[in-house]
């Protein structure tokens, strides 16, 4: 089941979210990004371990999708 929010509603998540954030109403997608990681930080927030590496597999899937290709790692101390 998918929710879908009319104007107004989208309105006031978003005017609520920026009073959240202490951002202004027009703030930018940027703008909003940068004030959540700050509140965040201030929290001191430390994801779960599966949070982590859902993001960490978001990253590699990006970066092959942008014609990027797997890091390769070799073990410490080792000479190639």
């Amino acid at each position: 089941m998918t929710t879908e929010l009319n104007d107004i509603q989208q309105a006031l998540f978003k005017k609520a979210a920026a009073k959240l954030l202490d951002v202004p109403d027009g703030a930018t997608p940027a703008e909003v990004h940068a004030a959540l990681l700050r509140k965040v930080q201030e929290a001191e927030f430390v994801p779960a371990p599966g949070l982590v590496n859902v993001s960490i597999h978001r990253r590699r899937v990006a970066r092959r999708l942008n014609g990027g290709t797997r890091r390769k790692h070799s073990p410490q101390g080792s000479k190639h």
